[in-house]
């Protein structure tokens, strides 16, 4: 049995782009709940995966994963998938020992980037680099198998202006204005609300 145990971040910056930032050109789309197709390409390298995984139990989840030919890959992904595909280059980056994925979106997501983490076990403690944002690991909206139901361009207004008073309340937390931080808090979780229900 594979167990896949990640936690999942926002980036606020584009810092983590570097020129030994190797990339991978991802398409992958779902055909069923939990069943994933996927295209890679790195350096002329083009190679086709099928993934069958489980809900999430908060970090872990089980994971198979298997290589199939990328033509038969690329015939599932356009022919089976439900949903837009979701189209992503993913950064790899090496930081303080650990290797980090940072995925940047493009089509219907364009404009969301996400950071993964891989790791041993849950306990696993680790070094946060300066461009990482908030966590979202418990948040299924950033998942892609819901962007492929709900995509980011999607999210409209509200959710640009979460992340407008997410900055404000990170700068005020910066500054040692607390007051303003939890005014500012109260006014993110409003808006979480409203979108939870959009």
């Amino acid at each position: 049995m594979g167990k896949e145990i990640e936690r999942k971040f926002l980036v606020k910056s584009d810092d983590y782009k570097t020129p030994l930032t190797s990339k991978i050109y991802i398409n992958q789309g779902y055909f069923a709940e939990g069943v994933r197709v996927r295209l890679s390409k790195s350096l002329g390298k083009d190679e086709g995966f099928i993934t069958f995984k489980s809900p999430t139990e908060g970090m872990t989840r089980t994971e198979f994963e298997y290589k199939i030919p990328f033509v038969e890959a690329e015939e599932i992904l356009n022919n089976l998938c439900k949903g837009p595909i979701i189209e992503k280059t993913r950064h790899i980056i090496f930081y303080s020992g650990e290797k980090w994925e940072v995925d940047e979106f493009f089509g219907d997501n364009e404009g969301l980037v996400v950071a993964e983490l891989e790791m041993s076990d849950e306990e696993h403690n680790f070094e946060k680099p300066d461009w990482l944002g908030e966590e979202v690991t418990q948040n299924k909206r950033y998942y892609n198998s819901d962007l492929t139901k709900n995509p980011f361009k999607n999210w409209g207004h509200l959710q640009q202006e979460l992340e407008i008073v997410k900055n404000q309340k990170r700068i005020a937390v910066e500054e040692h204005n607390f007051e303003e931080a939890a005014r500012l808090r109260d006014i993110e979780k409003s808006i979480e609300q409203k979108i939870e229900l959009t």
